[in-house]
């Protein structure tokens, strides 16, 4: 049996139940002492966040800091300020707080997909790595399922699980002001290697589970759709199952597919690739319960344990 990876992202934790999107830690009682501070009467950077959360419907903080750095880059903004690395420390500052916070209070009070999933992922006894987008802890939240998740764990952007090494920020190929510049994720001195596009390349199957696929970590991903989409030296067909939040989400992954110049149509003849819209299982949606229960039979049957226990029936059957 080959490899097999799990991706996480922020639906991940949202369907688990935490309250763990920008849009919540903006709202939060948190944020207010944050922009509430003496920063919120010199920091433009603070400044430009809440106005743009009080006026946008979408509100992603990284997508945010990326177009104040443009802005200020391309003079349509107020001139850039030293001030902007103080309000940046702050905005880490409160929002480790408050994600810490959440954590902490959290409580599993359903049996949500995502811990469905997980527990199909551990028993399989296939999957070698799981590279998760989240600061969370992991095994701390699964704890309360009774999931034990042995299988190592990556967490691209670091996590709460020790130091509150985060890495926020932004990425980009376009110049920005220099002052800006201490915003790249990788100029974080907790940015480290990982190794999340050689496994997508060297595995069998790969599941998504509550990643956009898009804005600021496609790059990841990119180079390696274009390549399931195409007949290139050294294709591979592999089975690829996204899980998505509900029709919206799932439009705008596929639709991202297209505009970065991936032919869907072609990514879905090449590959064994599903689709799964989790909120049309909660609503009980046949057809997308039909889709998770298919996932789950596969997960189940392709496992180390139906593996080991058909060649002890070979070795039995010789003696």
């Amino acid at each position: 049996m080959g490899k097999k990876i799990l991706i996480l992202g922020n639906g991940f934790d949202l369907d688990l139940g935490m309250k763990t999107k920008y849009s919540d830690f903006m709202s939060s009682k948190t944020w207010t002492k944050a922009k509430d501070g003496a920063a919120f009467t010199f920091c433009n950077l603070i400044y430009y966040l809440e106005e743009k959360k009080n006026k946008e419907a979408w509100f992603d903080l990284e997508s945010e800091l990326l177009n104040y750095a443009l802005e200020i880059t391309e003079g349509t903004y107020r001139s850039p300020q030293e001030d902007d690395r103080m309000g940046f420390d702050i905005l880490l500052y409160y929002l480790k707080r408050y994600l810490r916070q959440e954590q902490e209070n959290y409580k599993l009070n359903q049996d949500p997909v995502a811990v469905r999933v997980m527990r199909a992922v551990v028993e399989n006894g296939f999957f070698d790595e799981i590279f998760t987008f989240n600061y969370t802890d992991i095994n701390r939240t699964l704890a309360q399922a009774g999931v034990n998740c042995s299988i190592p764990i990556t967490y691209m952007h670091g996590s709460l699980k020790e130091h509150d090494n985060i890495v926020l920020g932004i990425e980009t190929d376009k110049a920005i002001h220099p002052s800006c510049q201490f915003m790249f994720k990788t100029n974080s001195r907790y940015y480290r290697y990982n190794n999340l596009i050689e496994s997508m390349e060297k595995s069998d199957e790969i599941i998504f589970f509550g990643h956009s696929i898009n804005g600021m970590d496609f790059p990841y991903f990119k180079d390696f759709f274009i390549k399931q989409s195409q007949p290139m030296e050294g294709f591979k067909r592999k089975t690829i199952t996204i899980f998505t939040y509900d029709n919206y989400a799932d439009q705008q992954i596929r639709n991202n597919f297209r505009n970065a110049g991936i032919g869907l149509r072609e990514l879905m003849a090449r590959n064994n690739l599903t689709f799964v819209e989790t909120e049309r299982v909660y609503s009980g949606d046949d057809f997308e319960k039909d889709k998770l229960n298919e996932i789950m039979k596969h997960l189940k049957e392709d496992s180390l344990e139906v593996e080991q226990q058909a060649e002890n029936n070979i070795l039995q059957s010789m003696l």
